[in-house]
């Protein structure tokens, strides 16, 4: 008896309704053929077409036809059983259950799709490469699972069903003449546009269910091109930019004035030179950047990708930086370039870390993307520049990409090196998110603030990009020689050259060429840095400050962990400097609405355009030490490891423009010393938990021994004095035993953290079998618990900060804002919950907070899921004798007794 291929059911809806599994893979391909003509670059399909063996203008229907079959699994027993109204019908035509047959339709379709792409002349790895990366759409790579795929009548109707897609996509067997073996990176981009394809695709707006009426497959295709071009347009795919014509410097970065008038900026030697390679090589490439805080790394790294933009003819770009107070202030920057670049386009910017949601300007990206798409404004009235006079760009940031595992594809996103290294790590989708990065620029920012874990992660990611065909740009102004040369390494797949130029330099290497090039930069103007050891004594400290700021002034005092820059905070406002002086406390224990706030007064009082106080000091800890475009006229700063001090003392007269008091015209660094025991042996006390001890000893051994440094010219040779081979001969014997006992236990650290980041990192690119077939992922199915993956840190648990009010808990202590806790709580209230939560790591409030159970309406919030509630009663929780308290200017922190 003849077989109707849409009996064959392959989404189900509400009250019967359901979708014949031939034309969900029609819509499917429909999708990726759209998606590779028009959101993809040239370089994508001319990998595939090499992969496949065709035309390159044909390759866009191969990868069709190919990510239609993604669903042929579907053409089983095991499937269709899963819905007995549905397959009663076919159990009438003579299709039978089998005992073994509730198999995942991704084997099935991987063991079909091989069969019969080998029966077809290709290749068997090509067959088994091309159906694993198919069948992989759900996130893993499918294995044998010992389900049936069935045989008999089932067997035949899928060789039909791939004969229909064939004669759809106008597909001939003799047109192709595949590789013998296709690399697993090219395994990889199929496998993303297959899974980014099926989203799409299983769309029910675009995509209506069609089953229970009969219809032509060939009219149903039409119909489907023209459905998936709108699912296109309404998603933001089809706003990918287009705009490849060359840009000037100048044209890019520029200061406005009130008027309209434009004064243009002229590249520097770190801008020019970047310029200069990005022109005359060919990429792929790996451009590593290493120069001083405040030169402007920046304008060089989004000139230089723009430049890569145009030879690819490929725009995109994602910028990782290693915070989110970092991310947050760069997105402002990335969003005026991008107006400036692409007048008159609607571009695509997405802003990826954990409180996004929370970012006021990418709320404002997020309602205009909302705005058109609800036909409230067209794209041409809200992309005029009022003070420029000239027409930009239409930056939104369209929902779609917002949502699960989407941030990457977005064609332009910044956010933090963690939504990076996931595409590194075995978790589900891994390769939607290397295809999201394939298409595009990737530059990372501070690549020096890595420890080993981080960094093994990330030189496996290079790796990755390298393979697929991404340009990476490293920005760096503190990098040790040893990874520099292990991330070129990491790139290149090659043994990385002694550089031959000073710092400051620009490195190129390509992952093809045979080897890297150097060019050292000219020094530019250097200045000198008093740098002396200070008091260790809180009220020394401040007396200090006193002093310096005595005629005014802005200072920061740097401290390595919240507790002390509480301490630290408590002894300012309590001394006579606190009643002439601004005192601002900025670190991330608060709750997440009141570190924004900070976070923004921070930027505006000490930024390069904000209102400055006549007289300041910034407590503050890392949130400040990187990325962050301030200036303080006097530094005074824990002892951290010798890179960090220097990336500290980049925020000491970063503005030379600005005219400071007397006191501090010369910039001047304070680091306060570690206390020694009676050998003369230091004791880094709760600093020893963030940083490396013996980093710690040998930036102290080299401070103690200076009073001044000159940078950018001595900037090399610190690093290498504490991060390169060391002459411990003449250290006295007490202190060559203690350096000794560290560099062991530095070496065995190491060791570990590498050995754990191996866990679950991805296989290395040469290792395709393992990648595709043997690959064990990291179960969880949510962001939020792989993002725990991409750094070594105490367990921590987010809580929401609420009151305990007479009427329950309530986010306000006079209870008007009740915490919804049983029900779903709306999109306003999950953004209000997410800005009182706070993380705790603290091992005591940690166990004492992740034993608690979790409201189950907010088990549904993928934001909310992992969250507890904290319920303070008159700001302090009680537990076991020990109390924890919510101070508004201190933020959260934990009391031993009611009365401190």
């Amino acid at each position: 008896m003849p077989v109707n291929l849409q009996q064959f059911w392959g989404k189900l809806g509400p009250n019967g309704a359901w979708h014949p599994a031939v034309c969900h893979m029609i819509d499917v391909g429909q999708v990726a053929w759209r998606l590779a003509d028009r959101a993809l670059g040239p370089n994508f399909r001319r990998v595939m077409a090499r992969a496949f063996g065709v035309r390159e203008g044909d390759a866009g229907k191969w990868l069709s036809f190919l990510c239609a079959l993604h669903d042929l699994g579907k053409v089983s027993p095991g499937f269709q059983a899963k819905c007995p109204e549905q397959f009663r019908p076919l159990a009438h035509l003579g299709f039978r259950r089998t005992t073994s047959d509730e198999g995942r339709h991704g084997r099935v379709t991987f063991e079909a799709l091989s069969a019969i792409l080998r029966s077809r002349g290709f290749p068997a790895g090509t067959a088994d490469t091309l159906a694993a990366a198919l069948g992989g759409h759900h996130g893993s790579f499918p294995l044998p699972d010992g389900g049936s795929a069935g045989c008999d009548l089932w067997e035949t109707s899928r060789q039909e069903v791939v004969e229909a897609l064939r004669s759809v996509f106008g597909i001939r067997w003799e047109e192709s003449n595949p590789q013998n073996a296709i690399p697993a990176s090219t395994a990889m981009l199929i496998a993303g546009l297959a899974s980014v394809s099926d989203w799409l695709g299983s769309d029910t707006r675009f995509f209506p269910l069609e089953g229970g009426t009969t219809f032509d497959i060939g009219r149903y295709a039409s119909e489907a091109e023209a459905k998936a071009c709108r699912a296109l347009s309404a998603t933001g795919w089809a706003d990918a930019v287009q705009n490849l014509s060359a840009a000037a410097f100048g044209d890019l970065f520029f200061d406005a004035g009130p008027d309209g008038t434009r004064q243009s900026w002229q590249p520097n030697e770190v801008q020019e030179v970047c310029g200069r390679i990005a022109h005359e090589e060919h990429p792929p490439f790996l451009l590593l950047v290493e120069a001083p805080t405040g030169i402007g790394k920046t304008e060089a790294a989004l000139w230089a990708a723009d430049i890569i933009a145009q030879e690819t003819r490929q725009p995109g770009l994602y910028y990782a930086l290693p915070t989110q107070a970092t991310s947050n202030q760069m997105l402002g920057r990335l969003l005026a370039f991008l107006k400036q670049r692409y007048p008159g386009d609607v571009v695509q910017l997405n802003l990826l870390h954990a409180a996004a949601d929370l970012d006021k300007t990418f709320e404002e990206l997020r309602s205009k993307a909302g705005a058109i798409a609800a036909g409230e404004v067209e794209p041409e009235n809200i992309g005029d520049d009022e003070n420029a006079g000239a027409k930009q760009a239409t930056v939104v940031a369209q929902e779609w990409f917002c949502g699960h595992k989407r941030g990457l594809l977005s064609q332009f996103g910044i956010g933090t090196v963690d939504q990076a290294l996931l595409a590194a790590l075995t978790t589900r989708h891994f390769f939607v998110r290397l295809f999201g990065l394939a298409q595009k620029t990737v530059i990372i920012d501070e690549v020096h603030a890595y420890d080993a874990y981080m960094s093994t992660l990330l030189d496996r990611l290079l790796e990755w990009l390298a393979a697929l065909g991404t340009s990476v740009i490293l920005l760096s102004a503190t990098l040790p020689a040893a990874r520099r040369r292990a991330l070129i390494q990491a790139y290149t797949g090659r043994p990385a050259a002694e550089s031959d130029a000073a710092y400051p330099r620009v490195v190129i290497a390509s992952a093809r060429g045979p080897t890297e090039k150097a060019y050292a930069l000219p020094l530019g103007q250097t200045r000198d840095l008093a740098v002396a050891e200070g008091p260790n004594d809180p009220a020394a400290v401040i007396d200090l400050l006193a002093e310096r700021l005595a005629d005014g002034g802005c200072a920061a005092w740097l401290c390595n962990t919240v507790g002390r820059a509480q301490e630290a905070f408590r002894a300012v406002v309590g001394s006579p400097v606190a009643a002439s002086a601004e005192v601002i406390l900025f670190h991330a224990r608060f709750p997440l609405e009141d570190r924004l706030a900070r976070e923004r007064q921070v930027l505006a009082r000490f930024g390069k355009r904000g209102e400055r106080p006549h007289k300041a000091i910034v407590v503050a800890t890392q949130v400040i030490e990187q990325s962050l475009d301030l200036d303080f006229d006097f530094l005074v700063t824990d002892l951290a490891p010798i890179d960090l001090i220097l990336q500290r003392a980049g925020r000491l007269h970063r503005h030379p423009e600005r005219d400071r008091p007397l006191r501090l015209l010369r910039p001047e660094v304070q680091w306060l010393p570690p206390a020694l025991d009676k050998h003369g042996v230091p004791s880094f006390g709760p600093s020893a938990y963030v940083y490396d001890p013996y980093v710690l000893f040998q930036t102290w051994l080299l401070l103690r021994a200076r009073q001044k440094v000159s940078l950018p010219a001595d900037t090399e040779a610190l690093i290498e004095a504490v991060y390169g081979p060391q002459d411990e001969g003449n250290l006295e014997p007490p202190l060559r035993a203690a350096l000794a006992a560290l560099k062991q236990e530095s070496e065995n650290r190491r060791m570990r953290e590498e050995g754990k980041a191996r866990k679950f990192i991805l296989p290395h690119v040469g290792a395709a079998d393992e990648v595709l077939s043997q690959m064990e992922l990291y179960p969880p199915d949510d962001d939020e618990s792989a993002q725990r993956l991409t750094r070594l840190a105490d367990p921590a648990v987010t809580v929401v900060c609420a009151h305990d009010t007479p009427d329950g808990p309530a986010l306000d202590a006079d209870g008007r804002e009740a915490v919804v806790l049983a029900q779903r709580p709306g999109r306003a209230h999950v953004r209000r919950l997410m800005e009182r939560s706070v993380r705790i790591s603290a091992r005591f409030w940690y166990c004492y907070f992740d034993a608690q159970p979790r409201p189950s309406g907010w088990q549904e919030v993928p934001l909310l899921r992992s969250c507890r509630l904290a319920c303070f009663r008159q700001a302090e929780i009680h537990v076991g004798g020990r109390i924890l308290r919510l101070d508004p200017s201190l933020g959260l922190y934990e009391s031993s007794s009611p009365e401190e």
